[in-house]
């Protein structure tokens, strides 16, 4: 698992921490300044070119996938929670929608103040990538249409998985409520 964090000022300071993310605390003074994860969990790695999935049984394939959705929405739940913390990527070489959609769906419903960088926001050459989420496996198109899927051997890359989460500010979500009208007293 690998995950990286950035705190972004006039340059971009990395310092490897040998040590077991989860067990990082995000309220510590070294992580006031971190804004930006990049969280790269243990996954399947059904994605890669030379791995098959697991040559057991489908069920023995089930009980895997669980463990590891399981283990990767609390470390993606763990990094939503850095206080300074404005995107984390979350990107898995998996194709199974237990590691990526699944996670994602999790998540959102667990963290509050959290969304996912819609399409229209991407930077360009993500925002033209065809390959989306699974919107059967999505709460709602706009959250398949924020996830990135690569397909290994047909997109020239390996099984890929990537979404972005953005922490929503005072202001979008005062843009979200929906207008009352003129109250009835003024």
């Amino acid at each position: 698992m690998y995950c990286y964090l950035f705190a972004l000022k006039l340059t971009i300071v990395t310092t490897i921490l040998n040590s077991d993310f989860t067990l990082l605390d995000p309220n510590d003074e070294q992580f006031s300044d971190v804004t930006h994860i990049l969280l790269d969990p243990s996954c399947s790695g059904s994605g890669l070119l030379d791995r098959l999935d697991y040559d057991s049984s489908q069920a023995d394939l089930s009980i895997r996938l669980r463990g590891l959705c399981t283990f990767q929405t609390r470390l993606l739940n763990h990094a939503l929670s850095f206080p300074s913390a404005q995107r984390v990527v979350y990107s898995t070489c998996s194709h199974h929608a237990e590691e990526n959609e699944r996670v994602v769906k999790a998540v959102l419903e667990q963290m509050s103040g959290w969304q996912v960088l819609k399409r229209e926001e991407q930077p360009e050459g993500l925002r033209i990538w065809g390959r989306r989420g699974f919107a059967e496996e999505c709460s709602s198109p706009e959250i398949a249409e924020a996830c990135i899927r690569c397909e290994k051997g047909t997109d020239a890359t390996i099984g890929f998985f990537a979404v972005a989460f953005t922490r929503i500010t005072e202001l979008e979500e005062d843009e979200d409520e929906e207008w009352q009208g003129i109250p009835d007293n003024v």
